[in-house]
């Protein structure tokens, strides 16, 4: 019986330079030539949100925004709750960071303290409009369980702060007693309206106020009017 003949043993082509496969189930590195990392990324996302909502910034807009490659972004956050998970908590740390230095500056009285806080949210606020929707989105929207505790702790302490406020105020005969709660509402929801409206006056230039101006009477004005509004009424 004549034997089968062989089948000619085939040589693999050299692969070009530069051209080798990558291993499966590998993580794609970061594209040729950049450098930029977690916190560049989170920085231009926390940029984003000043003049987009939640769900707009999303994973390729991002991307867009820093001219990267988008699997750049997802080698970092594997998917939009996990952006927003981390961005939420970067914006918690911007606001505390703010508030510290606020309350550094002021005298430390009951009064002095509820200035303070007010400043420190409005000057967030300004930079991040429509704060309370963008809060509400992260708490809300957000599929991960952490972004909602972290959202929480945030209001809880702001709650726990005015509570201490009103207490030392009460004890030092200054002010009546209120929620804590509602007066938590009150303030974010006044910084919350100038942030909305302060572009409808910005351009009322009879007013006589530069948009510094305009937002620093309206600090003043908040403070007068909650500090007012606490205050233990005088007898006549």
């Amino acid at each position: 019986m004549a034997s089968r003949a062989r089948s000619p043993v085939r040589k693999s082509r050299p692969r070009p330079a530069g051209s080798a496969k990558p291993a499966l189930h590998k993580k794609q590195g970061r594209p040729a030539g950049r450098t930029l990392g977690r916190a560049a990324i989170l920085r231009a996302v926390c940029r984003l949100l000043r003049t987009r909502s939640y769900s707009q910034v999303t994973l390729a807009v991002v991307a867009r925004e820093l001219k990267v490659d988008p699997a750049l972004i997802r080698y970092y956050f594997t998917d939009h709750g996990t952006l927003m998970l981390l961005a939420g908590q970067a914006l918690r740390d911007e606001f505390l960071t703010l508030l510290t230095a606020a309350l550094a500056r002021c005298d430390g009285t009951p009064a002095g303290l509820l200035r303070a806080r007010i400043n420190g949210i409005l000057n967030v606020g300004m930079r991040y409009p429509f704060l309370l929707r963008l809060l509400t989105d992260i708490t809300y929207l957000n599929p991960h369980p952490q972004a909602r505790r972290t959202l929480r702790q945030l209001t809880d302490a702001g709650v726990s702060f005015y509570e201490r406020v009103i207490d030392t105020g009460v004890a030092m005969g200054e002010f009546r007693r209120v929620e804590p709660m509602f007066l938590t509402m009150a303030v974010l929801g006044m910084v919350d309206a100038f942030t909305i409206q302060e572009p409808l006056y910005r351009a009322r230039k009879r007013l006589g106020f530069s948009p510094k101006v305009l937002r620093e009477r309206y600090e003043a004005f908040m403070g007068d009017l909650i500090i007012n509004a606490l205050r233990v009424p005088k007898t006549q």
